[in-house]
């Protein structure tokens, strides 16, 4: 099964020491969620996210560079539950603002997520690019991309846009890659960039029930021809 885009959500912002932010996702076939923001702090004072009262595993929590008054966050959860919960995001106090985006997959593999993530940075420019090595073929990369100023951001070559324009931006591949070093892309106004990616492994076709039918199908044949190689030869001797 290919991974599919399913749905984006913009979170509630805060602050205060639990934020949450109720929105229906559906029902996506073997999904996968991934959220990822911007603290407002230069600490780290996420303390845990629950989607439904089921807590979201924390991959990243970083502190760009001493010019980023903010930490970035990504957390996943496999198989979130379906249709409408609430995601609750906890903070250490009641200060904190949380800005961040909840994008949905579906086809994603159930078991052994993320199959890579990271983060990057880039100094004053007009263009962020954030790579990621994909370890598994046919995975996609997702990147949160955020910019110090909080201007918009654009795709730009090889990335899908998910989010508004406005900082932060979610873009992805759109495609299953080829296993190696990927990088997704964005562009905006003279500011400074960090991110985060991580790379979603593909949910894998039912390749043992498919192998059981072709054995299955398989001896049949055979024994098919060994019967009629049998009356065959016990033909040609009685002819004989």
């Amino acid at each position: 099964m290919a991974i599919a885009f399913s749905s984006i959500h913009t979170l509630q912002a805060g602050p205060g020491t639990t934020i949450t932010t109720t929105f229906d996702i559906g029902t996506p076939a073997n999904g996968i969620m991934v959220v990822t923001g911007n603290g407002n702090t230069s600490s780290d004072l996420i303390t845990g996210i629950t989607w439904g009262g089921v807590a979201l595993t924390k991959l990243q929590a970083f502190a760009p560079d001493a010019n980023h008054d903010r930490y970035i966050y990504l957390w996943i959860l496999v198989n979130p539950a379906s249709g409408s919960n609430d995601l609750v995001v906890t903070n250490s106090s009641s200060g904190p603002f949380f800005g961040g985006k909840a994008t949905i997959y579906s086809g994603a593999a159930q078991t052994g997520q993320p199959d890579n993530s990271g983060t990057g940075t880039a100094g004053t420019g007009t263009s962020f690019a954030i790579s990621l090595t994909v370890n598994t073929t046919d995975s996609w990369i997702v990147a949160h991309a955020s910019g110090d100023n909080n201007l918009a951001l654009s795709a730009g070559t090889d990335t899908t846009l998910r989010s508004a324009s406005t900082s932060p931006a979610i873009g992805d591949s759109n495609t299953g890659l080829a296993t190696g070093s990927r990088t997704l892309n964005f562009t905006s106004s003279s500011q400074r960039f960090s991110g985060v990616i991580l790379s979603i492994k593909p949910a894998v076709a039912a390749g043992p029930a498919n192998l059981k039918s072709y054995n299955t199908n398989l001896k049949a044949n055979i024994k098919s021809i060994d019967t009629n190689l049998i009356a065959n030869v016990k033909s040609l001797n009685t002819n004989t």
